[in-house]
């Protein structure tokens, strides 16, 4: 039996989910690939207390790791108030890597709150006709989730998904 073995080197920044990297041509990264950098500046000020780079190494690995947590539990809950996943589907920035999903980070008192609004859609339909809002708080002293819908509202029907929409490429 034949065993392979490869490496895979990684930066801290792609472990995030928000490599922005130029193409040869020199191109400017897209307006979106602009929004989750500034995201995961949001995240990297989560762990500047640590002065050992292990530690801050292994901090943003598990705020990376809440990151998409968090991305599911909302994702989850938008879907299952609106009918569940036979009924309607999500934007694909709620499927895709979790620096590029449209979320705001907030923290008070050992709680970071993860704000994910996004738009869902009745499956097979072209247009998004519901918008959601929904925090996922981590707590860091008792390591506990908790998910709270801020709104779920019906919205006049379009095809541009919310992050499409931040990122210019509807209007």
């Amino acid at each position: 039996m034949k065993s392979i073995q490869s490496t895979a080197t990684l930066s801290v920044l792609s472990l995030l989910g928000a490599i922005a990297a130029p193409s040869l041509l020199g191109t400017v990264p897209s307006a979106q690939a602009q929004v989750s950098s500034r995201t995961v500046e949001e995240l990297s000020e989560l762990c500047e207390e640590f002065t050992d780079s292990d530690a801050e190494f292994q901090c943003l690995l598990n705020q990376s790791g809440r990151l998409n947590r968090a991305k599911n539990l909302a994702r989850q809950r938008g879907e299952q108030s609106n009918g569940g996943v036979i009924t309607v589907e999500t934007e694909p920035s709620m499927h895709g890597p979790s620096a590029e999903s449209p979320y705001e980070i907030e923290v008070t008192d050992g709680v970071v709150s993860y704000i994910y609004t996004y738009r869902l859609r009745p499956r097979a339909t072209e247009n998004y006709t519901i918008e959601t809002q929904v925090a996922v708080n981590y707590n860091t002293d008792f390591e506990q989730w908790d998910v709270d819908t801020i709104y779920n509202r019906e919205i006049l029907p379009t095809p541009c998904s919310y992050s499409s929409g931040l990122a210019g490429e509807c209007f």
